[in-house]
Parts: C-alpha cells; sequence; structure tokens
C-alpha cells in the first residue's frame, strides 16, 4: 500500500521519487492536488478522503487509514459542514499579516452561446451544493483562524451572478467590462464575514469568479 501511494503522491504532484516519510503539502501539494490525489487512489483501489489527506499527511500515516475501496463505507454527504481546520494556503496568509480581503484566484469561462441566464444559475447552484469549500466562511480570533462550511441552502446561486450587457462591443470594450466586474467583485470579497460588502445581497458564504463574494 506504501509503495502504490508513494507511485500516486509522485503522479499527482510531478516529482521523480517519494519516500514513506515525505509530506504531502511538504512536497507542494494544495487542496486541489489533494482532490486529485484521491481519485487518483480510488483508481487504484484505495480509499481516502480529502480530510485524511489533511489529518495524515505523509504516505506511511495514509497507508495506516487507507481501506480497499470496495470495502470503503460512503462518507456522510454532510461530513464537510462545520468547523473545519484551516487549508495550508489559509494559514500561510494567517501567518503574512497584513489585509488578505482582496486576495482571490479567478478564471475566465466561456458557456456555449444562447445559454440562458436559469441554466447558468442552476449549473452554479450545483457546484455550490457540491463543493464545500465555496459555502466557508472565515473565523479571525486571537488564538488563530478558523473555517466554518455553511450548510448547502446557505448560498444561492441566483444571489450571485451578475449580468453585464456586452452587445455590440468590439474586443478592447469587452476586455475593459470583464477588468471592471473583476474588479469590482474582489473589491466586494468579505472573508471574515462571509457576506458581500457591495449592494447586491447576497447570501454569505461564498468565492465565486467574477460573483459578488
Amino acid at each position: 500500500m506504501e509503495t502504490a501511494l508513494c507511485a500516486i503522491f509522485a503522479e499527482v504532484l510531478g516529482v521523480e521519487t517519494v519516500g514513506v516519510d515525505d509530506g504531502f503539502f511538504d512536497l507542494g501539494g494544495d487542496s486541489i492536488v489533494s482532490i486529485q490525489l484521491v481519485a487518483r487512489a480510488r483508481r487504484a483501489g484505495l480509499a481516502l478522503t480529502a480530510r485524511d489527506v489533511f489529518q495524515h499527511r505523509t504516505v506511511a500515516a495514509l497507508a495506516e487509514v487507507a481501506e480497499a475501496a470496495t470495502a470503503h463505507t460512503a462518507e456522510d454527504p454532510d461530513a464537510g459542514i462545520g468547523p473545519v481546520d484551516t487549508t495550508p494556503i489559509v494559514a500561510w496568509l494567517s501567518e503574512l499579516g497584513g489585509p488578505t480581503d482582496r486576495f482571490s484566484q479567478s478564471m475566465l469561462v466561456r458557456v456555449p452561446a444562447g445559454t440562458r441566464q436559469e441554466q447558468l444559475c442552476e449549473a452554479m447552484q450545483a457546484l455550490l451544493d457540491r463543493h464545500d469549500a465555496l459555502r466557508s466562511r472565515l473565523h479571525r480570533r486571537a488564538e488563530g483562524w478558523s473555517l466554518e462550511v455553511l450548510p448547502r441552502d446557505a448560498v444561492r446561486a441566483t444571489a450571485l451572478i451578475r449580468r453585464a450587457d456586452a452587445l455590440g462591443m468590439d474586443e478592447a470594450a469587452l476586455r475593459e467590462t470583464i477588468a471592471r466586474h473583476h474588479d469590482t467583485a474582489r473589491a466586494a470579497l468579505a472573508p471574515r464575514t462571509a457576506s458581500c460588502c457591495g449592494p447586491c445581497g447576497s447570501t454569505p458564504g461564498t468565492r465565486l469568479p467574477g460573483g459578488c463574494c
């Protein structure tokens, strides 16, 4: 099992060799890659969860908690709701000090021509309901930072999507419009309250590129 996990670590992290005492995050792993690790391990017949990767970070430690995928009991779908440990990037930000509200990562996604707003809302709602981290908020206390994942019904996609009319715009004008809305969305981020600082009145707790908060 350790041999199999060493090979999977090396594959998803893009390194040549991994030892049994090497830590996943020490080798450059992050929360996104941890999901890839879990998926790759399952294809290899090993059942792990993303929480396992955060709690048991070395190959040796993960090998002790890994189960055969066929014998794995499905995790409670609500297991990711409530208080959770900070991710490595959040812990790093807390150590830096200073303002962090505008820190974000985003991606421009083009949807098929003719997509209706209600279709986009339905797709975004599915993402919000499926990925718990999109419903998280940050608590900053004297003893340290922590995260809380809100229930699925706490964040509604319809309150987050903004539509801008780009009809007739040339490429330069379109880029300027996208940049302006992107900057507005970044300025509205409020991780400590998990709410939107802008006028949209969105329900708190999400981090969406191009969305409100």
